[in-house]
């Protein structure tokens, strides 16, 4: 008998599953783990709008937002331990700036979808909501909209000026 990690029957019930079999032992992927996976598979968050609720995720991540198990293997002794989260701050300009630009509601919906789980996808506003707060940090932070010769003169105006 070959083994597999192929998942349980509830998994299969519950998501999308995908199977990677291009390696020794066949194992199962979660397409749908999130809600953001979820609305990008229904077609109702584009590829943009799903990349940013992945860098939102990203950074609650690294600020802690998540509960994560101890390192067993960590054999410690390497220094003194900082509890301070620093990395929180750029989670939080993060909100601040869709806060800034739209309001508290959108920022409260933005991080309630996308770090919370929560589904939004009955109410119509809420939705717009998100993709609105979604296409902003795409605009802002992930490079959409941006120039990246913004910085240097045309060779026009380098002459003339």
């Amino acid at each position: 008998m070959n083994p597999t990690d192929l998942g349980t029957d509830e998994i299969h019930k519950r998501h999308s599953v995908r199977i990677e079999s291009n390696q020794k032992v066949p194992r199962a992927i979660v397409m749908d783990q999130m809600i953001i996976d979820r609305y990008l598979m229904e077609g109702l968050l584009t590829i943009v709008e799903h990349q940013s609720g992945e860098y939102i995720l990203s950074c609650a991540a690294k600020a802690g937002m998540f509960a994560k198990g101890s390192n067993w293997e960590d054999e410690g002794g390497r220094g003194k331990m900082d509890n301070v989260p620093l990395r929180i701050f750029p989670f939080g300009r993060l909100m601040s700036k869709i806060k800034k630009r739209y309001g508290s509601y959108t920022s409260f919906i933005v991080c309630r979808t996308v770090c919370d789980n929560v589904d939004i996808k009955d109410n119509e506003y809420k939705m717009g909501e998100l993709k609105k707060g979604l296409n902003y940090i795409a605009d802002s932070r992930l490079g959409g909209g941006r120039n990246p010769l913004k910085k240097f003169k045309s060779g026009s105006q380098a002459r003339s000026g």
